[in-house]
């Protein structure tokens, strides 16, 4: 498995169990890249990550809130990649 792919892959874990701001995917993959001695990705390479995954329907986005039902997120992009809103 290639470095993409393991960052994907961590990218999933983070999400797996819950809902997550990206705070908390940055986080949980940065500490699981040190743990296994990987170059740990930044923001723009945590979204690139999340956009193809987002365009391989293995994760989604949603807003969440407390006073209305959560609903799913068609997220902005700029040159194919995800930008935060």
């Amino acid at each position: 498995m290639g470095y993409v792919e393991q960052i994907q892959t961590l990218i999933m874990d983070a999400v797996a169990d819950d809902y997550e701001d990206l705070e908390m995917i940055l986080y949980e993959v940065g500490k699981w890249c040190a743990e296994d001695g990987l170059h740990t990705p930044d923001l723009p390479g945590i979204l690139v990550g999340l956009t193809a995954l987002i365009d391989n329907g293995l994760v989604r986005a949603y807003n969440l809130s407390p006073k209305k039902p959560s609903e799913e997120l068609e997220l902005p992009r700029h040159d194919g990649i995800v930008v935060l809103p």
